[in-house]
């Protein structure tokens, strides 16, 4: 439970992606005022700057923990996601769940550079599965361009005084 005390300026700025994968293993998510029931084929998205509350009596998932501005420079529109049960069983969600799982059962012989790239995939394929919830696809490559775009901003903002 989190209530509106324990967020504010200065709390942790990331996503759950949560996928339960375990028959018997529910997950309800309540945030934002909506209630998620989420079951194995499907993931719920929490933003942890936000009160919430979820509830799991039977532990099965794989928890993926995002950077929120990393989502964010993908997808804009993560406020409207949260609270609900989005598919990962087809479409882009099973993609996410596949890359997922496949990093969990991996993680251990990857290499940090492999690691990295795989989980900015990660964040790739899952803004293009919010996108495809929020009805805003389809934009081929809209999400990857979007986030290439977002860090050159960056980019320049911190080094436009510099001569060279």
């Amino acid at each position: 439970l989190r209530q509106a005390r324990h967020v504010g300026p200065g709390c942790e700025d990331h996503y759950f992606i949560s996928m339960p994968y375990l028959a018997g293993c529910t997950m309800r998510l309540t945030q934002e005022g909506r209630t998620a029931h989420c079951v194995p084929g499907h993931m719920i998205l929490q933003h942890t700057a936000r009160p919430s509350e979820l509830v799991h009596p039977k532990v099965g998932a794989i928890i993926v923990r995002v950077p929120g501005s990393a989502l964010r420079d993908r997808f804009r529109h993560t406020l409207g996601c949260l609270g609900l049960s989005l598919p990962a069983i087809d479409s882009a969600g099973a993609l996410v769940s596949s890359l997922a799982t496949s990093l969990v059962a991996n993680a251990a012989s990857l290499a940090p550079a492999v690691k990295q790239a795989a989980g900015e995939s990660l964040i790739d394929l899952l803004a293009i599965a919010l996108e495809a919830k929020a009805g805003d696809l389809p934009r081929s490559g809209k999400a990857v361009r979007d986030a290439h775009r977002a860090r050159a901003q960056q980019y320049i903002r911190q080094h436009f005084r510099e001569p060279d």
